[in-house]
């Protein structure tokens, strides 16, 4: 079998556009097209021996359409649908590595840790000020807590694709990894 690997990346889009809210029929439509990318992903994994295809292909399952899992939250369904294509998109890296794709991910890696600052911070701004004469007592653990969030969701980023242990990563080690490639 010799498909093309951007059948993950289309696994990974599918997979965040049905994060968003549409009719019961759409969602027949990907979940076929996540779990026929999982599919995909588990032979050619399995086939370079990668024990990460076991993941893959329990997301398979959770997938199939034809013996659908139904969840009563869509809060899990999103959750669930952000993962995969977190690990779509590390699958295809295993896959097809190129320095485009290891620089995409740096940059992603920053998006998350200095968008979900300042994100914290504008709502914390705009809680003050729409709330100046009260503002609420929970407001700095609240963003204490984002900020945490932030940076879990970095060091997590930053050791899946880069193997790296820290929020920061190290110009000469990224240097020398994209010479690898």
């Amino acid at each position: 079998m010799n498909l093309d690997p951007k059948i993950l990346l289309a696994g990974m889009a599918v997979s965040l556009i049905s994060a968003f809210p549409f009719n019961a029929t759409f969602y027949v439509f990907t979940r076929t097209v996540i779990c026929l990318s999982f599919i995909y992903g588990t032979y050619e994994l399995n086939k370079r021996n990668n024990s990460i295809w076991i993941l893959l292909m329990m997301l398979a399952i959770l997938f199939n359409p034809i013996f659908p899992i139904y969840f009563n939250e869509k809060l899990t369904w999103v959750i669930i649908d952000i993962f995969a294509a977190v690990v779509f998109l590390y699958t295809y890296q295993l896959i097809s590595p190129s320095k485009k794709l290891f620089i995409i991910n740096y940059f992603i890696s920053r998006l998350i840790l200095y968008g979900g600052f300042g994100f914290f911070a504008i709502v914390g701004i705009w809680v003050l000020i729409e709330e100046s004469s009260r503002p609420p007592p929970d407001l700095p653990i609240f963003i204490i807590m984002g900020y945490g969030l932030t940076c879990i969701m970095t060091f997590i980023w930053n050791f899946i694709f880069f193997n790296a242990k820290s929020l920061k990563l190290d110009r000469e080690i990224l240097n020398e990894k994209i010479n690898k490639l």
